[in-house]
């Protein structure tokens, strides 16, 4: 069973990899745009969005692979885990020769679609064609790294993914320096990703040393059970990939291609921001997937109103931070270019808005995990496709009467509405728990510290400089640590204090104690 020590090993784990991930995108995005310029950052852009939708072509077999392995692990069921792995293998085969195929006609297509000027084209064309072979490569080596989640040693993983980031930085930087511009990016962003699965592959075969993968092992009646699985994970996946790329496509097509890069400096922190909150949400899947396995609906219960309410407070008292110090941090990290400009819309004024729906994405992730967890993904799936579709229908809608910001509408506004209503009715419904007992424990606790802790955090805006970073960072922390008084005082019951806030702060203290202690 998943225990309170693993799940928090491997949020904290996570964590640490995303902030020096963070780091790393901080000091390396402004480098990028200044060395290959607006436009072919918008093509960069592009050709992520592009090579994004190849993740449809595995039709969730991914998730299919992850879940049976996970469940047969927690099991004992290893002849079952064999069987799934294997089988997985034989369909990622085919996956991955299918993206191969897409590759090279998307790769043949693409400078005929979208609007890019002559000189870009061949480039373009190129940067298709590694990213396309990369994703490829990664689909055959996946179902070798899936041990690492069995076991939920993320820990692991987050080892794995900072060496190659760090070595992916490395080489994006040389390869700049040396001249190799573009095409120089997307070849070291492809190698970082290569080198991940398989160190991946390397490290899982120590971990779990019963996994084994055969072609004798594989069996239709495993293919079976992935592809059912998957057919709703793909479902999933589609209606998150068209949340996530379609808004530079419709700017692609409708809008100069250096558009692309105004919004994507705004989405791409929204994103960040929204990733916070992945590593926590990640965790809880092989755990709900744990506890599902042995039917324990009541600590699936209390893994979702628990989790989400931190997870929650979090959330509410990060987006009122990060939204607030938006343009400061703008016009020190990039310039006023894109703070004050008359040609688009402010890239703050973007990044509020999207912020909107990034709160309520982050918030419900959990939910979503225990739902995959449980295999009751057919109501989130709909959910989901629904968000999609309104999505690019509003965006393609609001482009022509109000440009960027009316991309930016349509992307927050359909998550507002699917992710903050309709998502918690259904999490509720699936864990028999009143819609009360979601009101009292996380949705009441959340909506009190926002009420509380905006104009505290507008009040420190409005008294400290962000002239420089120092002063931005001040006023950023103090606010942070008013953030953290409010949502423990308010957002916090008695039991959440004595169980986890408490020993916290007392291992915190005894940790100082032996620092001061040592000459």
């Amino acid at each position: 069973m998943s225990s309170f020590r693993v799940i928090s090993r491997n949020i904290l784990s996570n964590w640490v990899a995303y902030v020096i991930q963070v780091a790393i995108a901080f000091f390396l995005t402004p480098f990028v745009l200044h060395q290959i310029g607006d436009t072919r950052y918008g093509v960069w852009t592009i050709v992520i969005s592009i090579t994004g939708y190849y993740g449809l072509l595995d039709l969730g077999l991914r998730a299919g692979m992850t879940q049976y392995i996970t469940r047969y692990f927690s099991k004992g069921d290893f002849d079952r885990m064999n069987r799934a792995a294997s089988s997985g293998f034989a369909l990622h085969l085919g996956c991955a020769l299918c993206v191969w195929i897409a590759t090279f006609a998307t790769a043949a297509a693409a400078p005929a679609f979208f609007s890019l000027p002559p000189a870009l084209e061949t480039e373009a064309v190129w940067c298709v064609l590694i990213l396309g072979c990369s994703t490829a490569i990664q689909l055959l080596l996946f179902p070798f790294s899936v041990a690492l989640t069995a076991k939920q040693r993320f820990d692991l993983i987050t080892v794995v993914s900072l060496f190659c980031r760090i070595a992916s930085a490395a080489a994006t930087i040389l390869a700049l320096i040396a001249g190799y511009g573009l095409i120089g990016v997307c070849a070291a962003g492809a190698a970082g990703n290569l080198l991940d699965y398989v160190l991946r592959w390397t490290v899982g075969r120590r971990v779990l040393p019963e996994l084994r993968i055969s072609w004798r092992l594989a069996s239709w009646a495993s293919c079976r059970e992935c592809i059912g699985f998957g057919f709703w994970s793909a479902l999933l996946a589609v209606s998150h990939l068209v949340i996530s790329f379609s808004d530079a496509l419709v700017i692609g097509i409708f809008m100069p291609v250096s558009a692309i890069a105004y919004f994507a400096l705004a989405n791409n922190l929204m994103k960040y921001f929204a990733n916070i909150f992945v590593p926590v949400s990640q965790v809880f899947y092989p755990a709900a997937t744990d506890l599902d396995a042995h039917n324990n609906l009541a600590g699936l219960q209390q893994l979702y109103l628990k989790g989400s309410r931190m997870l929650s407070l979090v959330a509410v008292s990060a987006a009122l931070i990060t939204g607030i110090w938006a343009g400061g941090f703008y016009r020190l990290w990039i310039g006023d270019k894109y703070v004050q400009t008359d040609i688009y819309h402010s890239v703050p004024l973007l990044f509020q808005v999207l912020l909107v729906g990034a709160l309520f994405t982050a918030a419900t992730g959990i939910g979503s995990k225990i739902l995959l967890g449980r295999r009751r993904f057919k109501g989130l799936t709909w959910l989901m496709c629904v968000e999609g579709i309104m999505n690019l229908v509003l965006s393609v809608t609001l482009i022509e009467p109000f440009g960027l910001l009316g991309v930016a509408i349509g992307t927050a506004l359909p998550a507002v509405l699917c992710r903050g209503i309709a998502h918690p009715i259904i999490v509720c419904s699936d864990l028999k728990l009143h819609f009360n007992d979601y009101s009292r424990q996380i949705l009441g606790p959340t909506v009190v510290v926002a009420v509380l802790l905006a104009p505290l955090v507008f009040a420190v805006h409005h008294i400290t400089a962000q002239s420089n970073w120092t002063e931005l960072i001040i006023g950023g922390l103090i606010a942070t640590l008013i953030a953290v008084v409010v949502a423990c005082s308010f957002g916090l019951n008695t039991s959440d204090r004595q169980r986890y806030l408490f020993p916290t702060l007392r291992r915190m203290a005894r940790i100082r104690g032996v620092l001061e202690a040592k000459p």
